[in-house]
């Protein structure tokens, strides 16, 4: 019996060891949110597209991209960025107008990823008519 209590602070202290020489590391992954455009927009040719949200995660926003590609064809706007702040939160306020002639099917690509190589993907569909 006394080899039971002799064993688990025994344990209790190595598992709290690894976790603070960084055997353990962070799995949470960043959160995108989105709040324009919505999935399933519908814009005329001209419109100004806003795209708004923000990028965070609960250690720090490492780098983000931001990409409008037209479905099946080049990006229309692209721009990767790497954050210096050291912050958790990045806000995302920006907007795309799409040329006359590019009526079609629209996909905002964000990706998200923290110093621990977590990562997120989120896509959001959206269409220009006419």
């Amino acid at each position: 019996m006394k080899k039971i209590f002799f064993a688990v602070p025994i344990i209790l202290f190595a598992l709290t060891a690894c976790e603070e020489s960084g055997i353990f590391k962070e799995e949470n992954p960043p959160v995108i949110t989105v709040t324009q455009p919505t999935e399933g927009a519908i814009y005329s040719v001209s419109d100004t597209i806003y795209i708004k949200g923000n990028f965070s995660d609960d250690t720090n926003v490492q780098t983000y991209t931001v990409d409008v590609k037209k479905v099946n064809s080049n990006n229309i706007m692209s721009y990767t960025k790497i954050n210096e702040l050291d912050t958790t939160t990045i806000p995302l306020d920006t907007f795309v107008i799409v040329p006359t002639a590019m009526t079609g099917n629209y996909q905002l690509i964000l990706y998200c990823e923290d110093p621990n190589d977590n990562f997120t993907n989120k896509v959001v569909n959206f269409s220009v008519i006419p």
